[in-house]
């Protein structure tokens, strides 16, 4: 064959440097050397994409240097075969296959290593792909080819006849590689047919031709195996063949199994007998685990070949082999991961049963099934650590619990069958979810921590499945058990059994269905001694167990709240524990929210346990927030304003004298502590307000225009004006010249949102208050979009007495324009998030303070108004989504603005003509193709309401803005000619007149108009 002809000086010189290359490839002194590495394999790709590539291939895989060139022989095939894909024809395609046959079949003979043959058998895959092979039996002529010792044609092997003649004179090598064949046309097409690739039709009918004798050469190869091992023993076994088999008959199922339609009967039938002759190498030791996993496999993506009588089959061998006696193992902690593809065979079967391994009657293989799966449950060790069948079987037994209700009618034979199964794993479950001692959590890493807490959480789930099932019995067992344990101070046992009815909260806690349960152990005397500190050795772990079940039982607390105070007292003393605390104090909030209106009486008690807890390490900003607000939800239920006053001031009293000395210690070496204080401070603050509005659901503005946004109350000019007063002094201590970060900034946030929702109440400032703390945060700076965001609500909040607060709102609107100055002075200032905080903010008051804002000083160049209207301008030609976005919506808002004052008409109407016309200029530059897709809808909404509400102003700012786009183009005669001519300028303007601000058809226009700049052609009169 010319094509691979050795002959000429550049051939020969590519060879020579080709093989010097592979040999350094391989060197080991060159391994540590990356970059020589890179430098060869770079030079191997060029060569490997030359004419003389063909050349460089076939003597490497001739050589006999090393396996490793033979190897890089086969791949230089492989490659070169991609490279010239377009330029193989029918006869260079049949003379490619002739020698790589040829070649293939000397390198069996030779007894080449696996790793060689299995790549040239990738080469003949890959030439198989091409559509124009006339090939089709390739499996039978390679058979055939690799019988007679060198190529043979397709018409010649197909007179022979494959299973009866041809394989059996196949030698074991042989055997071997044509599985390797085989194996490899299923895996390409399987991709092809996965990747859904274009002109991959040629493989996937190649491998519909082949299905049935990849099939046969599998299970010939299986028979031989099983028979040699009745007759030579067990150990005579081939291994590797028989592995290769078994992978075989995996990967054609796998094909077979989306081309179902396109085979026959005889071939499904054979893929099922291989299956059962797969199943049957179970019985052989020396392939029991490699059969396991690839029935396993087979089990979980290829089900239909499981009939009846392979299932019936499967059973038998689990139950009645060296498969049964190796989960026994596995259960008895005598075999560990190497036997695990044992438990998940039995696990894939039952599942593939599902609900029909309980058939009434169950079949004696399938009750011993069953036995085996509750006895992985007591395998020793922890459970996905040491043992890691338990968490498998549970899966299983948690789709049996989510299933049952559905599939099955109550009164089915199959349900109490089924109800009692599921009643064992739960009896079953309480031993492995005992949590680890001291000593062997010490030992573990964090990721063993982690999968050992997802299996118990895992558990949980199950308990939830079942309980619809079992009902309240379920929560008998872990009362009963919770009692006994407690009584005689197993506290492992007890902390598993109060860990399992708190996941059970879910189920039971609001109907009330387990309340005798739970009477059983929070009315006890040996809780109530509990509750009292007389059991002081209770672990850290069953605290943090016991303490987070309080939580999750509010509604029952709340139906027994003659518990609460015995209950808290446990809280409040398990806030001093750090494995505690975070558990403890979500407790207190949830219980405080829930039975507020019965526990003011302890209001007392708890700030006595406050004072206690506010000086512990527990105490940080996860925790202390937390039971501040707890409290305040009780003091806030409270029948008077008078009776709330005293706690509130001793609390607020201890605030201020930690501002104080978080300021003093900012200033000092340490800084640090001082900055994690005041952020304290401030969140704990901001929770009180929490707690204190707790129930009030809508803001409560008044609808009166002319009230007063600050009147006379009870917090501000009576009694409660002091809390106020120290509340305030609190946060001006931690805002005004103290160093702020985004934790600080939304702490003194929240605190000031706490008041939007009340016209009279502790959390109400003066106004002007607000204002000044907003100001007192340097905009641009982190936390930017928090702090208008707040500076939003405060407008919102008076938005009914607008003009009560003009000066404040002429404040926030004069601090946000001298940000937008500096930075239109300093475009290198320009922050995006502070732009989009700041346009957004503009845009929200616009509908309620625009006579505030369109007053602001006229239009001249410095006025606030001008320098507000000229940054949304200039944020909406720069590529940040979020700040373009925010403009457009601000100048929507702005065009629909209708006033009835003839002075603030004028205004409007002056920003009109003097803007709308530079603002069509921004957006046509913008979808000019400039802007990102994404932005068209909201650019083009700008755009629709201009001319929808200024159609008269809009037509000539459109004509004026498209002027000057002249970018060109190169047509089909190479001559560069505009992307838009006159006569599409024209067409473009008098489109969106006629859509008049309709959505949709201006947004098509918009979008026409956008790819025409980005390349892709588009007619408007389309």
């Amino acid at each position: 064959m010319e094509w691979i002809s050795n002959e000429g000086l550049g051939v020969r010189e590519s060879i020579s440097e080709a093989h010097t290359l592979v040999t350094e490839l391989y060197n080991p002194a060159n391994q540590r050397d990356p970059a020589k590495i890179h430098e060869i394999q770079a030079r191997l790709q060029q060569l490997q994409k030359t004419d003389y590539a063909w050349a460089i291939a076939d003597s490497l895989l001739q050589t006999t240097h090393s396996s490793q060139h033979r190897f890089m022989g086969a791949l230089t095939f492989t490659v070169k075969i991609n490279v010239s894909w377009n330029e193989i024809d029918e006869r260079s395609a049949t003379e490619i296959v002739q020698h790589l046959v040829n070649r293939f079949v000397h390198l069996v003979n030779q007894g080449e290593q696996a790793l060689v043959v299995r790549k040239l058998a990738s080469s003949l895959v890959a030439i198989l792909r091409h559509p124009v092979t006339p090939l089709k039996k390739a499996i039978w002529q390679l058979a055939a080819s690799l019988v007679h010792g060198g190529y043979v044609s397709e018409e010649v092997a197909r007179g022979v006849d494959f299973a009866e003649r041809i394989l059996p004179e196949l030698h074991k090598n042989a055997t071997g590689a044509l599985l390797f064949f085989s194996i490899a046309l299923a895996e390409e097409a399987l991709r092809a047919d996965s990747e859904s690739q274009g002109g991959q039709t040629s493989v996937l009918q190649r491998a519909i031709w082949n299905m049935q004798d990849g099939l046969s050469l599998a299970q010939f190869v299986l028979n031989g195996i099983m028979q040699f091992a009745h007759t030579s023993g067990d150990d005579a076994v081939d291994v590797a063949l028989a592995t290769e088999a078994m992978s075989s008959w995996k990967t054609w199922l796998g094909f077979h199994g989306i081309r179902q339609r396109s085979v026959t009967d005889k071939v499904n039938a054979l893929a099922i007998s291989c299956g059962k002759t797969v199943i049957e190498t179970l019985r052989l030791p020396i392939l029991s685990e490699t059969a396991a996993s690839i029935l396993t496999q087979a089990f979980e993506t290829r089900r239909w070949v499981f009939d009846k009588s392979s299932l019936d089959f499967v059973a038998e061998v689990i139950t009645n082999s060296i498969v049964i006696a190796h989960i026994v193992a596995v259960s008895n902690g005598d075999e560990g991961v190497e036997s695990m593809a044992f438990v998940d065979l039995l696990i894939a079967y039952v599942s593939h049963l599902h609900l029909d391994i309980f058939n009434d009657p169950v079949s004696p293989q399938n009750e011993i099934v069953l036995r085996l799966i509750h006895g992985i449950f007591k395998t020793p060790g922890y459970a996905s650590i040491d043992d890691l069948g338990t968490p498998r079987v549970l899966e299983f037994w948690n789709e049996i619990a989510e299933t049952v209700l559905d599939d099955l009618e109550y009164g089915n034979p199959k349900y109490g069958n089924i109800k009692s199964h599921l009643a064992e794993v739960v009896l079953s479950l309480s031993g492995k979810l005992l949590y680890p001692t001291t000593e062997d959590l010490e030992d573990w890493s964090d990721e063993e921590r982690s999968e050992f807490s997802a299996f118990r959480h895992e558990a949980c789930d199950y308990l939830l499945s079942a309980y619809p099932v079992l009902g309240v019995e379920l929560v008998t067992v872990f009362q009963q058990s919770a009692t006994s344990h407690l009584h005689s101070g197993d506290w492992r046992n007890f902390e598993v059994a109060i860990f399992c009815i708190a996941q059970l909260s879910e189920a039971v806690d609001e109907n009330g269905h387990a309340d005798q349960c739970l009477d059983e152990i929070f009315g006890s005397d040996a809780f109530a001694r509990l509750c009292a500190g007389g059991e002081t050795g209770i672990p850290l772990k069953a605290r943090q167990t016991l303490v987070d079940s309080f939580g999750k039982y509010e509604s029952y607390f709340q139906r027994h709240s003659s518990l609460l105070p015995g209950v808290l007292s446990i809280l409040f003393e398990s806030l001093n524990f750090e494995l505690c605390a975070q558990a403890a104090s979500r407790s207190i909030l949830t219980l405080s929210k829930s039975c507020a209106h019965v526990l003011t009486s302890d209001l007392p008690a708890f700030l006595d346990q406050l004072d206690q807890f506010r000086s512990k390490p527990t105490a940080t900003a996860s925790t202390m927030p937390k039971v501040l607000e707890g409290i305040a939800t009780i003091i806030q239920k409270l029948p008077t304003d008078e009776e709330k006053v005293p706690m509130l001031e001793r609390i607020l009293g201890f605030f201020v004298q930690e501002a104080n000395m978080a300021r003093q210690e900012v200033t000092g070496p340490d800084h640090e502590n001082g900055r994690l204080r005041g952020h304290l401070v401030l969140s704990c603050i901001a929770s009180l307000g929490k707690g204190l509005r707790s129930e009030i659901d809508t803001i409560n503005l008044d609808d009166q225009p002319d009230a007063s946004a600050y009147p006379p109350s009870f917090w501000n000019s009576g009694p409660g004006a002091e809390s106020q007063r120290l509340l305030m002094e609190a946060m001006s201590l931690l805002i005004v010249g103290f160093p702020v970060d985004n934790g600080i900034i939304e702490a003194a946030c929240d605190i000031l949102r706490a008041g939007y929702t009340e016209r009279a109440g502790l959390f109400v400032f003066p106004p002007s208050l607000t204002v000044d703390f907003i100001k007192s945060f340097p905009l641009g700076i982190s936390g930017t979009d928090v702090i208008m965001a707040t500076a939003s609500s405060f407008l919102a909040c008076h938005a009914l007495h607008a003009m009560q607060v003009r000066t404040e709102a002429e404040a926030l609107i004069d601090h946000v324009a001298q940000l937008f100055s500096s930075m239109l002075q300093n475009p290198d200032t320009y922050d995006p998030e502070t732009a989009n905080a700041g346009i957004d903010f503009l845009a929200r008051l616009l509908p309620k303070y625009y006579t505030i804002l369109f007053t602001r000083a006229g239009l001249n160049a410095e006025s606030p108004l001008a320098v507000l209207l000229h940054f949304t301008l200039d944020a909406m030609t720069r590529p940040e989504p979020l700040p373009l976005r925010a403009a457009t919506t601000f100048w929507f808002a702005l065009l629909d603005i209708r006033s009835i004052h003839d002075e603030t008409t004028r205004v409007i109407e002056e920003i009109h003509r003097e803007f709308v016309p530079r603002l069509v200029y921004t957006i046509v530059q913008q979808i000019a193709g400039r802007c990102a897709r994404s932005d068209l809808v909201f650019l083009n909404d700008a755009l629709r309401r201009t001319v929808f509400k200024k159609m008269t102003l809009a037509r000539p700012a459109l004509k004026a803005a498209l002027a000057p786009l002249n970018a060109q183009v190169t047509d089909a005669t190479g001559q560069q000619v505009p992307i838009l001519s006159a006569q599409d300028k024209s067409r473009f303007v008098e489109s969106l007149m006629i859509a008049r601000g309709a959505q949709k058809p201006s947004l098509d226009i918009v979008r026409a108009f956008w790819l025409k700049f980005r390349g892709m052609d588009f007619d408007y009169a389309q």
